[in-house]
């Protein structure tokens, strides 16, 4: 409930909103909340984040604690939590209508305006030629009937069957069909993890080394340099007796 003081100790999940009391080497994992895999600090000094999910003395609920222990004071429970903020809107957001399916339902009343004004044409002829009324109606029914495209449906099944299939080969798999046409008519792509883009590999291609910049074929002198580089997290230069050394934390 608010109000309420929780004690919190490394390895507990945080149960609701809290602001910080206490705190001591504080540090949470915020995936859940922010998507940041790496844990941040959290501990009892003011800031100036307007965020309340980015700021330094707040507990979040669905997070928590790597280390550290903290005493909290509980604000905020159940959807009234950042955590419950965001299933509240996923529930509330409306699904729309995706580009493909705008683009023939438009089709389909232009197709079926024509076919309508094609069989009263019709019609109006048959009835200067005096054909009968029936016989008449019946022909500009069947005028109607044919100028409607029954082969559309299967064929725009068929082509984003067929897409979704070579988007598959290439380890893109889709659900529903129409999401392959809006894929297609995207224009702007916000993305936050690079490995969405980048398939998660780092490829060298040129270098700058010794003054210029050159082609990673071009590099002969430089190839004990990538060889430490590709075991190592940290590379630095040092220098060792007057002469320049390569020193690798791994």
């Amino acid at each position: 409930m608010p109000g309420d003081v929780v004690l919190l100790a490394a390895g507990d999940d945080v149960p609701a909103d809290c602001r910080l009391i206490e705190s001591f080497g504080v540090r949470v994992n915020t995936a859940t909340l922010t998507g940041e895999s790496r844990p941040k600090v959290r501990d009892t000094s003011t800031t100036s984040e307007e965020q309340v999910a980015l700021r330094r003395d707040i507990l979040h609920a669905g997070t928590s604690l790597i280390s550290g222990e903290a005493q909290a004071m509980v604000y905020a429970t159940g959807m009234h939590t950042e955590f419950g903020n965001i299933a509240r809107l996923t529930q509330t957001c409306m699904s729309r209508c995706p580009p493909l399916q705008k683009e023939i339902a438009r089709l389909s009343r232009w197709i079926a305006l024509f076919a309508i004004l094609l069989g009263v044409v019709f019609f109006l002829i048959g009835h200067l030629l005096g054909l009968s009324f029936w016989g008449n109606l019946i022909f500009a029914i069947g005028i109607i009937v044919a100028n409607v495209p029954e082969g559309l449906l299967p064929t725009v099944t068929l082509s984003l069957a067929m897409a979704t299939q070579r988007m598959a080969k290439k380890n893109a798999l889709v659900r529903h069909l129409p999401a392959v046409e809006t894929l297609g008519a995207a224009s702007v792509i916000c993305s936050d993890k690079t490995g969405t883009l980048t398939q998660n590999r780092m490829s060298i291609r040129q270098v700058f080394f010794s003054g210029e910049l050159r082609e990673l074929g071009m590099l002969v002198d430089a190839e004990p340099l990538f060889a430490i580089m590709r075991h190592c997290h940290d590379l630095r230069r040092v220098e060792q007796d007057g002469q320049t050394a390569w020193q690798a934390t791994r």
